[in-house]
């Protein structure tokens, strides 16, 4: 069984985790391990969603993982970091070996990124390059091992060179576009000078601050330079900026985990990686000329979003799944949409049990909330050609593949297929849990960008919206069957029976067969009600319909039971009999009866009385004629079951 580490993180498509997840493969699939990442996207601040994406990090199975890589930075936000504390805490006291990367827990191994060169490389450009002395700078949130590593790092760039910090010029914003206005209006409060340059720990809040100072008529970089920090290399930017590649520090912390796997001392001391980098000197610091960027259409892509074309694309291909009328329907839509993923090898949902059962999901407050004991791989995808071969197919909807939850996903232990990663991710609509989607390319890393969560919320708004329409057409059927059927009983109803009569007569006619309706009346039916109350009065009502129901008449081709009155039973049934075959039905009823009564331990007992009618086709003068004769029969055998059981309702015994 090929061995798995597990990865636990949030945002997978984000420039630094994909990064580190990179490192991770390159150590892991070196030494034959398979990966599976579970990651959530980033949760909208509603709980209910927020629950419905952490139900992912419910899927891992300690006992069948080899180690764990938690980024627990990545999941520092709301509650979540509060949520999978537990799990990573249990992961180490189960003997797991567990490593974190950018975060240190006492007593669990931990990678750091070493951001001192990355920092340093800037401040070295714009004091030598630039003759930049004063310089400000605006790190992440206070307290976060990210902004106090780079501020430090930042210090001790400048203090190389010999300068000075200005207290005043430095800020503590949020790593996001939201801090630059606050900065900017520090640094320029009162009539202050603006300092040489301004240096911001990420780009989005350089951003920010070159925006800000775009908006009070300052003209970057002649009254000030500017540069961020950034994650993507070969990346053009109008911002000057270092950008370093987190993938040595996934590498070094999948290295550490599989040492501890294989029992060998590993430091609980955090450990620095340095990380490679390389630098854009671009527009913002004076390297590049403003004629070779268009300022404008740069404001206004990230205005734009630059998404507008997937959506309009999304757009058609939510239309093609919300208009399907079953789920097979959604789910080839589905497949047809996987070409908007991107670079990807394999896909497949692995979906609760009796995720799309109406009577599992009609009842709101009790919606399925986490995954089943049983999953059901229920679709999937191949873009290559090495899982093909088995059934020839590229897709495949309704696969009917069952497994435990504790395996998590049936490939990620077969060792006749290379090492790969397997990418976890919830299916979800709020806190109502579909099951999950798991995703492979291979020995390559996939690449999701914001596209795949918005595809993955569009699958999930799709399937949500063709349950409610399965329930909606499954309780207006429901409701059409009660119309014509009895609750109590089971039995076709007296509506049921006038409407199917006349199709029944036509085609015993049309068939030449004879046609036998027995009328049954439950005696007793009011004393019981009286004496022993109405839900004894239920019982008898049942125990009669079951005798009626669970014999048969030899020689019967199409047989139908009615309830048609409070204590008035129908059976109806065409083919070609014999006397005896009636006969015997009857004393089977009577025998059924005689047993119940013996064993019921009822203070009353269940008879009833019967009249059979009994026509050939060409007899055959209409449903009320075969009634007629039936209850006239009926009233003749009640007289006679009461001389033989001596049940006298009037004298209650």
């Amino acid at each position: 069984m090929r061995k798995c580490i597990a990865v636990f993180l949030a945002q997978p498509e984000k420039q630094y985790q994909l990064g580190i997840l990179q490192g991770i493969y390159n150590a892991a699939f070196e030494n034959g391990y398979n990966v599976a990442v579970f990651a959530t996207s980033y949760p909208d601040g509603k709980e209910k969603n927020m629950n419905g994406e952490l139900a992912i990090f419910s899927v891992p199975n300690l006992n069948k993982l080899s180690g764990v890589i938690c980024l627990s930075d990545t999941l520092k936000f709301d509650n979540i970091s509060m949520q999978l504390e537990p799990l990573y805490r249990q992961s180490k006291s189960n003997g797991l070996p567990v490593v974190t990367v950018d975060y240190s827990y006492e007593g669990i191994p931990s990678y750091i990124c070493d951001d001192t060169y990355v920092i340093g490389a800037m401040v070295d450009h714009l004091v030598k390059c630039h003759g930049c002395k004063d310089i400000a700078y605006m790190t992440g949130i206070k307290g976060h091992p990210h902004a106090e590593h780079r501020l430090m790092c930042f210090r001790k760039a400048m203090a190389e060179h010999g300068l000075t910090v200005n207290e005043d010029n430095l800020y503590y914003g949020d790593f996001w576009y939201f801090e630059g206005e606050n900065f900017v209006e520090k640094l320029t409060c009162g009539g202050r000078k603006l300092p040489d340059a301004i240096m911001c720990a990420n780009y989005p809040m350089a951003y920010s601050v070159y925006t800000a100072l775009f908006d009070r008529g300052y003209h970057v970089p002649d009254d000030v330079r500017i540069a961020g920090y950034d994650e993507e290399f070969n990346k053009l930017n109008f911002i000057s900026e270092t950008c370093r590649s987190t993938e040595k520090v996934g590498e070094a912390a999948c290295r550490g985990l599989i040492d501890l796997i294989e029992g060998k001392a590993v430091s609980t001391v955090p450990q620095r990686v340095k990380c490679e980098y390389q630098s854009n000197f671009s527009v913002t610091c004076g390297c590049s000329t403003t004629s070779d960027y268009d300022f404008t259409s740069k404001k206004q892509l990230w205005n734009s979003n630059e998404m507008g074309g997937f959506f309009s694309e999304f757009n058609g291909m939510n239309e093609c799944m919300l208009s399907q009328c079953d789920f097979d329907g959604v789910f080839w839509e589905i497949d047809a949409a996987t070409y908007y993923i991107g670079e990807f090898e394999d896909l497949y949902f692995c979906m609760n049990d009796m995720w799309d059962d109406p009577e599992a999901t009609l009842d709101e407050n009790e919606i399925v909330k986490e995954y089943t004991p049983i999953m059901h791989l229920h679709y999937y995808h191949h873009n290559n050609n090495h899982r093909d071969n088995h059934d020839g197919y590229k897709s495949k909807v309704g696969i009917g593949i069952d497994f435990p939850l504790s395996d998590m996903f049936p490939l990620l232990y077969d060792e006749s297929l290379p090492p790969a990663a397997y990418t976890f991710r919830p299916l979800h609509f709020t806190d109502r849990c579909f099951g999950y989607v798991v995703i492979s390319n291979g020995q390559g890393l996939f690449h999701p960008d914001i596209a795949f969560n918005s595809w993955m919320r569009n699958v999930a708004n799709a399937l949500e919206s063709q349950q409610r329409l399965q329930n909606t057409m499954y309780l207006y059927k429901r409701m059409q069957e009660n119309a014509i059927t009895d609750l109590m009983t089971g039995f076709r109803n007296r509506n049921s029976f006038n409407i199917d009569m006349h199709d029944f007569l036509e085609s015993a006619a049309k068939n030449n067969h004879e046609v036998v309706l027995i009328l049954g009346d439950l005696n007793g039916l009011k004393f019981i009600n009286d004496t022993y109350g109405h839900l004894e009065g239920d019982v008898s009502i049942k125990v009669a319909a079951l005798s009626v129901s669970s014999n048969v008449i030899n020689g019967s081709v199409k047989t139908e039971n009615y309830r048609i009155g409070g204590d008035e039973f129908v059976k109806i049934a065409s083919g070609h009999f014999t006397d005896k075959d009636i006969e015997e039905y009857c004393d089977s009823v009577r025998k059924f009866l005689t047993n119940y009564n013996h064993n019921s331990g009822k203070p009353y007992p269940v008879y009833i009385s019967m009249g059979v009618c009994r026509r050939k086709p060409n007899e055959i003068n209409g449903i009320d004629e075969l009634i007629s004769a039936a209850d006239k029969a009926m009233f003749e055998n009640k007289l006679k079951v009461k001389k033989e059981t001596g049940f006298d309702p009037k004298r209650k015994t």
